[in-house]
């Protein structure tokens, strides 16, 4: 891993799709948006694919 800082960015897929979802589930952004925080401070959810850097 590297240690520079990851910045995620959302394709607007994502976002759409997010949004759709948020309207039936209220709490999604909420239940999201700590998986975001850990991929920020650099601890990635899930195992490492092998040969991919």
């Amino acid at each position: 891993m590297s240690d520079l800082p990851v910045q995620p960015k959302f394709t607007g897929l994502f976002k759409r799709r997010l949004k759709g979802v948020s309207q039936k589930y209220r709490q999604i952004p909420t239940d999201v948006q700590p998986a975001i925080d850990r991929m920020i401070e650099g601890n990635f959810i899930g195992n490492q694919i092998t040969g991919i850097q």
